[in-house]
Order: C-alpha cells, then sequence, then structure tokens
C-alpha cells in the first residue's frame, strides 16, 4: 500500500512538473520599435507626414519576440507598415504609420528599448 501511495504522489509531481504550458508577458501599450527607440502608438490623425523612415519588418503579440532588438518590430501594427516622419517633428518626440489606404497616425516616443 505504502509503494502504491509513494507512486501515485511521484507521478502527480512529474505530471505537475513537466507541464507544457508557457506564459508570455503582456506589453504596457500598443508600440512601433524603431532604430532602438519605443514609440507608442496613438489615434491621432497626422496629416503633415515626411518621408519614409523605414517599415516594420517584425510583428508580434508576445513580448519576448523581439529580444535582439534588430528588428522595426510593432506589437500591433503588420510587417510592412510604412513608417514616416512628421515634417516640423523631431522624430525623437513622434514618427507616423500608414494605416488604410491614405491615413497617418502618431506614434510618440516613450524611451530607448531595453532601457
Amino acid at each position: 500500500m505504502k509503494k502504491l501511495l509513494v507512486l501515485f504522489h511521484l507521478c502527480i509531481c512529474l505530471s505537475v512538473g513537466c507541464s507544457s504550458q508557457t506564459q508570455h508577458k503582456d506589453w504596457a501599450f500598443k508600440s512601433i520599435i524603431w532604430q532602438h527607440h519605443v514609440y507608442e502608438i496613438t489615434t491621432e490623425h497626422i496629416s503633415n507626414v515626411g518621408n519614409t523612415i523605414g517599415e516594420i519588418t517584425m510583428s508580434s503579440d508576445h513580448e519576448d519576440s523581439n529580444k535582439g532588438g534588430n528588428e522595426t518590430f510593432s506589437n500591433l501594427l503588420p510587417e510592412g507598415t510604412i513608417l514616416y516622419e512628421i515634417n516640423g517633428t523631431n522624430i525623437k518626440n513622434a514618427i507616423a504609420f500608414k494605416q488604410g489606404e491614405s491615413d497617418f497616425l502618431k506614434a510618440n516616443y516613450r524611451g530607448d528599448y531595453g532601457k
């Protein structure tokens, strides 16, 4: 009887310890990471866009997806989304991105990625 009880406890411990569930971190806000800078995506419409500065090359809703930080990354926007400078605004303050056919939205600088 003791052997059966020990075997039962061992099976329970092994099944709990070998669980394949993984937890993903959640982002604090919807963002763009461009040249190691983090920008928070807003719903503010922009009409004075300037030159293109890049495009989203990696997209994922898992926070640990861009560990290297070398990709132009977003946790909301799809790969291929074009990024723009905003005329009269330093890119350290904000950038714009194209949403749909002709709509441009603003993303505000929040800090350097990984700091």
